[in-house]
């Protein structure tokens, strides 16, 4: 019994431990992401400036939702100083990747609920 009880103990603590570590990748993700965001926000095209605007908000978001007391300072200085401008390249195509999925979705949420206010108007 003692035996089945440790088992199921280090197996918990290995998943919390997973879990945790795939909290951390996703939350420096999101660092980097608002670490290439707010390079962007400050480019002279207006075009560039306000995608950047957008995805610094965006990435904000998601990093104080998941760690609200987050050095955000320190990590964001941590990520400029490990990316290499082919890093900073790389990371600007997955975030606005995924920045494109998300807002994608939120576009036809959006068209949903429009069509459905329209179907309850006399």
């Amino acid at each position: 019994m003692r035996i089945a009880t440790l088992t199921i103990v280090l197996i918990a603590a290995a998943a919390v431990g997973r879990a945790a570590q795939a909290a951390d990748d996703v939350a420096a993700a999101d660092v980097r992401c608002l670490a290439v965001a707010t390079v962007l926000s400050s480019n002279a095209d207006p075009n560039v400036k306000n995608a950047g605007l957008m995805a610094a908000l965006y990435y904000l978001g998601r990093v104080d939702g998941r760690q609200p007391t987050l050095d955000l300072e320190a990590r964001l200085k941590q990520a400029y100083e490990q990316m290499s401008l082919q890093d900073v390249q790389a990371e600007a195509r997955r975030c606005g990747a995924e920045l494109g999925v998300r807002g994608k979705a939120v576009s036809e949420i959006g068209a949903r609920l429009m069509a459905q206010a329209k179907d309850k108007t006399p």
